[in-house]
């Protein structure tokens, strides 16, 4: 009977389009008395009934499923079947053709029942403030965290997360696969399929699933995780999943490092929510024996066919690997190409790369005939050249780069002398950040 249930989210749209174009034609009708609806606005009436009267039926066999918040379900299965009754009374007013100040006042509360029964419906489906007029929640700005060590990391860090990205599906108004993800309470309960921060992580495996994948979460056409928030879930998870420990607590790589010195300063991150082009998907082919050659690469997101690439795995920079990038240019969106035998030439064949945000050349055997292909990068953002043969006067050849906010040039050949770029934030010194549980927030420059 379940199976009967799944037709509802089908039909329940039926009965909304039915009486609302009666309601539409009889205020028409009443307001123009040169129009005569009457012959048609009865048999809407009817259909809306019957429409709303399938609704209930498979809703009655949908609501069986734990999913769904109990209260919210009975009254929106309350209000239905509401709808169901009023719409037949409508119809029965109309076929008879009863006055018309109690058409009036039941067509008033039908139309209200459609509301108010729409906003449970959408509640239950998409989760609570669906119809709310604030700002959508992938837009909203994650709060600046002042000292990150002494920061709770599932408070902090994981679960502003969860609230954006997980709650509309596994919250208190609906709880997909019984499983809750709004309190610790709920977490460790689990749901269906077991605890999803246990050994074997189920929460972990799922996001990491490819997007097409039907156990893949988000699912698809929701809001997806960017790559340093599966971060951020894979650190704390691997890291014992404590609800109470502290950022200082745990072990950190350069990556969660990197992460959490962007929620000090979030200035420093690359602006995700941009408006991005449209750009033709890369060859499916092209993206295979670049993989096969050692580099990474990632979608953006779900919804875009813009890459991130690193070449951290390969072993040789080969002609054959730099044609294959040149062909993906126009999809690239970061590079991270931090390797010695990495050369000026090599880069020169990604003159097409004209969306890419951040290219990273640390520690590569590029010089100051690099800057003639980096001013072709309109879009560049940030540029890593540290410890490069670059010196100033390449580097001032970035003025023309107008979009240019970050540029990391530790131990360059020259870089004690002074640099000025305009609305550049430049990085010239190595920091460390203490992690012993008797550090503070003090920042303390490397030996």
């Amino acid at each position: 009977m379940f199976l009967v249930g799944k037709f509802h989210p089908l039909l329940v749209h039926l009965p909304i389009g039915f009486l609302l174009i009666g309601l539409i034609l009889y205020g028409w009708e009443t307001f123009d008395t040169r129009k005569q609806f009457s012959n048609v606005i009865a048999p809407i009436f009817l259909l809306g009934f019957i429409a709303a009267t399938l609704s209930c039926i498979t809703g009655f066999q949908l609501m069986n499923s734990s999913e769904y918040n109990s209260i919210i379900v009975e009254r929106h299965r309350n209000l239905g079947i509401s709808l169901a009754c009023i719409s037949f009374y409508v119809w029965y007013l109309h076929k008879k053709n009863k006055g018309k100040k109690i058409i009036h006042f039941f067509s008033i509360i039908l139309l209200i029942l459609i509301i108010i029964t729409g906003h449970y419906g959408g509640t239950l489906t998409h989760g609570a403030g669906f119809l709310s007029v604030k700002t959508t929640e992938k837009y909203e700005k994650d709060p600046v965290i002042v000292n990150i060590n002494d920061a709770l990391v599932y408070k902090d860090l994981i679960q502003p997360i969860l609230k954006k990205k997980c709650i509309a599906c596994h919250g208190s108004e609906k709880t997909k696969g019984n499983l809750r993800l709004d309190s610790e309470e709920h977490i460790l309960k689990g749901g269906k399929n077991g605890t999803p921060i246990s050994s074997d992580a189920l929460l972990l495996k799922r996001i990491l699933l490819p997007p097409d994948d039907d156990e893949h979460m988000p699912p698809k056409e929701k809001g997806q995780l960017t790559n340093e928030e599966i971060q951020l879930i894979t650190w704390w998870i691997k890291e014992g999943a404590n609800f109470k420990v502290s950022v200082k607590q745990l072990h950190k790589n350069a990556t969660i490092l990197a992460i959490l010195n962007k929620k000090t300063n979030p200035k420093e991150s690359i602006n995700e929510f941009e408006q991005l082009p449209e750009v033709a998907p890369a060859d499916a082919q092209i993206i295979q024996q670049l993989k096969a050659a050692g580099a990474t690469i990632t979608a953006i997101s779900s919804e875009s066919n813009l890459l991130h690439v690193n070449l951290v795995n390969v072993k040789d920079s080969t002609t054959r690997l730099w044609v294959n990038l040149a062909k993906v240019a126009p999809q690239l969106f970061t590079l991270k190409a931090d390797l010695p035998f990495i050369k000026t030439e090599h880069i020169q064949y990604l003159v097409n790369a004209n969306q890419l945000r951040k290219l990273s050349l640390k520690g590569s055997n590029v010089d100051d005939t690099i800057f003639k292909t980096i001013q072709l990068f309109s879009a560049l953002q940030s540029l890593n050249v540290s410890n490069t043969k670059v010196t100033l006067t390449g580097l001032s050849q970035l003025k023309n780069n107008k979009h240019l906010r970050f540029l990391y040039i530790l131990n360059i050949l020259d870089s004690t002398e002074k640099l000025n770029l305009a609305n550049v934030d430049i990085i010239d010194k190595a920091f460390d950040v203490p992690t012993l549980n008797t550090d503070t927030i003090t920042v303390k420059e490397s030996k």
